[in-house]
């Protein structure tokens, strides 16, 4: 049987686990520069964040005002919220 030595490199790492934390993004999260919007493609919808559409829904042309409208009040609610949140803390201190 063969014995090899092992080499000198092999004691002189470390071994190092990293855990990344995945996370689905939200198109409502108010960290993304950009906003959502909903653009008309024929018999289809896509969900834009900028100019990268996020995702494609079959929809009636007269769809795509009220999703947009919709998409807006619910990322501005969030918004609303969370500065209300925020007053309200600064308010208790």
């Amino acid at each position: 049987m063969l014995n090899l030595a092992p080499s000198p490199t092999a004691h002189n790492r470390s071994v190092r686990r990293v855990v990344i934390r995945a996370s689905r993004p939200s198109l409502i999260d108010l960290r993304f520069k950009g906003d959502p919007w909903v653009v008309a493609q024929g018999t289809a919808a896509s969900v834009c964040l900028g100019d990268y559409p996020m995702a494609q829904i079959a929809v009636s042309p007269l769809d795509v005002p009220s999703l947009n409208r919709t998409l807006q009040q619910v990322r501005m609610g969030q918004a609303r919220r969370n500065y209300l949140r925020r007053i309200r803390r600064l308010g208790d201190n």
